[in-house]
């Protein structure tokens, strides 16, 4: 599938099927589509959901979510990774959502001063 999006002809296709594959094997493969392409914002909500249902392990999940949380367009985008996050009950996943609730609450602080 992911070879039917490099192709081109095929792309808001590719992408519809990538995202709601049932499995975590797409996850990787949409995760470079969102680095390299602008098509792929629209596949993190679906990324997300992929990620929160697969077999994974708890660190593994995070470790997923880390990665997509840098390609986030939007505040709700944000809000959910930081939820599945959330569910990770990690150590390294707690000091992530900590210091990003940090950086963010700091901006919104600056912005009224």
């Amino acid at each position: 599938m992911i070879d039917a999006y490099r192709s081109g002809g095929t792309k808001p296709g590719a992408l519809a099927a990538l995202a709601t594959w049932k499995d975590g094997s797409a996850i990787y493969p949409l995760i470079e589509v969102m680095r390299k392409d602008q098509d792929g914002a629209i596949v993190i909500d679906g990324t997300i959901n992929m990620i929160s249902t697969s077999g994974w392990t708890a660190e593994q999940k995070f470790l997923a979510l880390r990665e997509i949380m840098e390609l986030t367009k939007t505040n709700a985008q944000r809000s959910k990774i930081l939820k599945e996050i959330d569910k990770c009950k990690t150590f390294p996943a707690l000091i992530f959502a900590g210091q990003y609730w940090i950086t963010m609450h700091c901006r919104r602080m600056q912005r009224t001063w």
